[in-house]
């Protein structure tokens, strides 16, 4: 997804530099604290239920919808910055 934000689509030609970008990020990291845990751990105490499923399911729905949104946006942005005529930084 992020790669898809950068480059405006995902192709395969920008996606060998970003998943070697990652790979070097991760071992990076653990070749500079070694023996580190993830951020946080995710304990499960109790068994999910039907509603939990139900809640589950929702978010994913809704982030599928949010996906296209963040894109249209994203242009409706890119469209706008374009009609104000500002000169390069």
């Amino acid at each position: 997804f992020i790669a898809e934000i950068l480059f405006g689509t995902l192709m395969l030609a920008s996606l060998g530099p970003v998943v070697i970008a990652a790979v070097v990020a991760l071992l990076t990291t653990r070749l500079l604290s070694p023996g580190a845990n993830t951020l946080y751990d995710v304990h499960l105490s109790e068994m999910l239920t039907a509603v939990d499923y139900f809640l589950i399911v929702g978010v994913g729905l809704l982030a599928g919808v949010c996906g296209p949104l963040l894109m249209w946006l994203m242009a409706a942005s890119h469209r706008l910055f374009l009609r104000l005529q500002l000169s390069p930084p």
